[in-house]
């Protein structure tokens, strides 16, 4: 764990998006209060405390009936028993409360950070990947989280336990040996319970690595299947799939149903045998009625623990293919990039017999060459699948090529400067990429703008009145994907960050699919005049928009048509 969280920290600092510090402040502070923090520490240990001191409580009252005492000291019991076991309860629900809330505080601080880091890191106003990037790593952080809690959740019950077989020892050490030899065995069983948790999770990781495999298998069939028949093969396996899944599926329902049988078998094992050993003992007279009944409360308060800490050993168990694959992509982000160079692209594009593939699968790009001088608005034409996206991503800087090379004015794309390179080439895609925050973050993605500039970019968008309807304006928050903006107002969102970023190049990926045609006439014409000099290369499957380009390149087998230019 210490590794991960090293690692989340070298990562952030260097993208001198989030710190260490800000990486624990953020889950242990809401809203960087440190009283909540506070609180939340203490609350937890009152609330351990208590579920201690009301068994005692209750056997001491017992023995006030029974023994028939002062009835003074009976009713002072009854309420202090009232008392503790209502104030355990409240803190219960109270610690949970407020460990919901930094959780929640947490979750949405460090997606924003890690989607604007990504986004940072990534040559364009977004892409689908930074945002699978930023899931993967705030699930990741999560399992770091919870392993954290569950390291802590292991020594308040070991804790727990520790004292409650204290006072086992002190009131007859027979209740303390029967009780020291018979829960190892059930803490067993529980423990098992969670291997068995641990083996069914790496078993769905197995089976969904050859999902994924039967799953591009299905596609390619479904691809060729005009030319062979492909339909008999295609059922054949997803018979043999649905058949290995129902196997499996059985094996550990009975495992599970075994494990839970013999655990609750030693479970009414150990009570019978303490119910037995404390009656004696109560007709002997070494054991009161107050010390009988404690003993019981104590005991599940240990039984409980026991489970506790199998759940969370199970937890843990489940979050470990999260954690794994976090690290793996940590590391892949881990390398520092090297500098390059900080000027040159001044919008020209070229591509010398580029090649593109991706794993396992036939070239998409096949000695691909072209060029477009700066300022020119180019579209590019093909067939579904052919490969318009992927070239794109090449030329922006997502993707590498296999071989040959992409020119961005004089120098080829890897001997440029990442965050240069980002700065001067914008990649813009249809899919949503929002951060938990204002409007106004939204719109600078990470960057300092003032309120004039960014109002006066929202207006030549046409989104400067819908903004100024809103409670607080630019300060609005947005929650994510469930934003204030419908999808035509976030289309128009997207570019007004094109219109702040300024940049040399402009690559748009299907980027104005939820307009209507007006709109995107009025959003083309607004490009072409305030990124005057600007190169812009666009794909999207509207006739209107393809021939309204200055010219038009054919992607056909993986290579441009040179005689379709226009």
């Amino acid at each position: 764990m210490r590794k991960i969280i090293r690692k989340i920290t070298e990562v952030l600092e260097r993208k001198q998006i989030m710190t260490g510090k800000d990486i624990l402040k953020t889950y242990f502070y809401q809203l960087d209060k440190t009283y909540m923090a506070a609180f939340l520490a203490i609350s937890g240990l009152l609330t351990e405390s208590l579920s201690l001191l009301y068994p005692g409580i209750l056997g001491r009252i017992l023995d006030v009936i029974t023994i028939q005492k002062d009835s003074g000291l009976f009713t002072f019991l009854c309420l202090a028993y009232v008392v503790v076991f209502l104030a355990d309860k409240f803190l219960c629900v109270g610690e949970e409360w407020l460990r919901l809330r930094t959780r929640r505080a947490m979750e949405l601080s460090v997606k924003k950070k890690m989607l604007k880091s990504m986004l940072l890191s990534k040559p364009g106003t977004g892409d689908m990947e930074a945002g699978k990037a930023s899931e993967l790593l705030l699930d990741g952080t999560k399992s770091v989280i919870l392993y954290f809690e569950t390291g802590v959740d292991f020594i308040k019950n070991i804790i727990k336990i520790l004292f409650v077989l204290i006072i086992m020892l002190n009131i007859d050490w027979r209740i303390f040996a029967g009780a020291v030899v018979l829960l190892p065995a059930y803490a067993g069983l529980s423990w098992r319970t969670g291997k068995r948790v641990k083996e069914k999770g790496e078993e769905k990781e197995k089976e969904y690595q050859g999902f994924r495999s039967w799953f591009v298998e299905v596609l390619a069939g479904m691809q060729t299947i005009r030319k062979y028949d492909m339909q008999g093969k295609i059922k054949r396996l997803t018979r043999e799939r649905e058949r290995s899944y129902i196997d499996k599926t059985r094996r550990f329902l009975l495992a599970d149903l075994r494990a839970e049988f013999m655990t609750q078998l030693f479970m009414q094992f150990l009570n019978f045998f303490l119910y037995i050993l404390s009656a004696c003992f109560i007709t002997q007279g070494r054991l009161t009625i107050g010390s009988y009944v404690m003993i019981f409360e104590y005991y599940y308060v240990m039984q409980s623990s026991i489970v506790k800490m199998g759940a969370l050993y199970r937890q843990a168990h489940e979050k470990s293919s999260l954690m794994r694959q976090m690290t793996s992509f940590l590391n892949q982000m881990s390398a520092p990039a090297a500098k390059g160079l900080c000027e040159g692209i001044d919008g020209r594009i070229e591509c010398r017999n580029v090649n593109f593939s991706y794993p396992g699968e036939k070239r998409l790009l096949d000695g691909c060459s072209f060029c477009i001088e700066s300022g020119e608005e180019a579209a590019v034409s093909a067939e579904s699948g052919a490969g318009k996206s992927t070239l794109l991503k090449v030329i922006a800087g997502i993707y590498e090529a296999e071989g040959g090379a992409v020119y961005l004015g004089k120098h080829r794309i890897e001997e440029y400067d990442p965050e240069y390179l980002r700065s001067k080439v914008i990649y813009f895609v249809q899919e949503k990429i929002l951060l938990y925050d204002t409007l106004k973050e939204n719109v600078a993605l990470g960057k300092t703008f003032s309120d004039e500039r960014i109002w006066r970019v929202l207006e030549k968008v046409g989104l400067a009145d819908v903004v100024k309807k809103l409670p607080q304006e630019l300060d609005t928050r947005i929650e994510g994907q469930n934003s204030c903006l419908s999808e035509g107002e976030y289309h128009r969102l997207n570019f007004a960050r094109v219109l702040l970023m300024a940049p040399r190049i402009l690559i748009i990926d299907e980027g104005t699919i939820s307009l209507d045609v007006e709109a995107e006439k009025e959003i083309r014409k607004l490009l072409k005049k305030e990124l005057a000099g600007v190169t812009i290369l666009f794909v999207t499957h509207r006739k209107e928009s393809i021939h309204g380009a200055e010219r038009i390149l054919y992607l056909n087998k993986g290579r441009i048509n040179e005689k379709n230019y226009r």
